[in-house]
């Protein structure tokens, strides 16, 4: 029976194995590979952060551009990485927690095949860093809670991030072969709305109300909705603070901070900011002769 690339990988190696505890498993399909680096389309001026480069299958197909940061926290896979890239002066492997690393580095495109517990970390990334294009595996069951929206994690994800559906892999595609089924996606950021687009649609005033809410999460309800009032109503601090203070959802609700919110919570906020709405721009429209 003929060895894949990765047995003889791993042979080369000293017989190193993969350990599926740990969430170690490496692509090895040469077409989903390719199509991989198709999707991130990389020029000469990219810089590409790699999320859980493991031992390099993605890495070091990723063509000549320049920079590749390709970030391992396993020290094991980290070696293999290192010596299989070797060749390729325009890759930097770095060892290390990748949330860690994602502050400290600027970069235009992200590729990934994403462990399992740091799905909900990458995608909160997602949400807030400049870039141009990802390219990542999630496991299915990540991605249907996204695009499902019926989760704060779902909601967030539609308002801030265009999220392409590209196709499932087969677990076979991996080493060792994991349980749980992976799919392909591409994400970009969504542009935000403008206040202007946001009052005149039901789904673009819901994804400016999100994006407005998540980018203050670390403030209480309240001052976070005064201050999106400011910005889309055109009320001075004053005039949105008294508005907010007639929301009726109580302190449970509006002295807690973003961060710390339901879904049912946000769906509550989102109905109240739209009866808001609607009895302001009610009110402005000149009565008829």
């Amino acid at each position: 029976m003929e060895e894949d690339g990765l047995e003889i990988v791993f042979r080369k190696y000293n017989n190193f194995r993969p350990d599926s505890s740990k969430d170690q498993h490496f692509l090895n399909n040469e077409d989903d590979i390719r199509e991989i680096i198709t999707l991130l389309e990389v020029s000469p001026e990219d810089v590409i952060f790699e999320v859980g480069a493991g031992i390099g299958t993605i890495t070091k197909n990723i063509p000549r551009c320049r920079k590749v940061y390709a970030v391992e926290i396993e020290p094991g896979a980290f070696d293999i990485l290192k010596k299989e890239v070797k060749h390729l002066d325009y890759v930097e492997p770095v060892l290390g927690d990748a949330m860690d690393y994602i502050h400290r580095i600027n970069f235009n495109k992200i590729v990934s095949s994403t462990p399992f517990m740091i799905c909900e970390p990458l995608m909160h990334q997602l949400f807030v860093r400049d870039y141009e294009k990802a390219v990542i595996l999630f496991p299915k069951r990540f991605i249907d809670r996204i695009t499902a929206k019926n989760t704060k994690l779902g909601l967030f994800a539609d308002a801030l991030l265009r999220i392409n559906f590209v196709r499932e892999i087969l677990p076979e595609s991996f080493s060792p072969v994991p349980k749980a089924r992976t799919v392909l996606v591409t994400a970009r950021r969504r542009e935000p709305p403008s206040p202007e687009e946001a009052l005149s649609s039901q789904l673009s005033f819901q994804r400016y109300i999100l994006r407005e809410l998540y980018m203050q999460r670390d403030k209480l309800v309240k001052n976070a909705l005064r201050e999106t009032f400011v910005r889309l109503l055109g009320k001075s601090k004053r005039e949105a603070g008294s508005i907010v203070a007639e929301i009726p959802l109580g302190r449970g609700i509006m002295c807690r901070k973003v961060q710390n919110l339901k879904y049912e919570n946000l769906l509550s906020i989102i109905e109240e900011a739209d009866r808001i709405k609607t009895e302001i721009t009610t009110a402005q429209k000149p009565s008829s002769p």
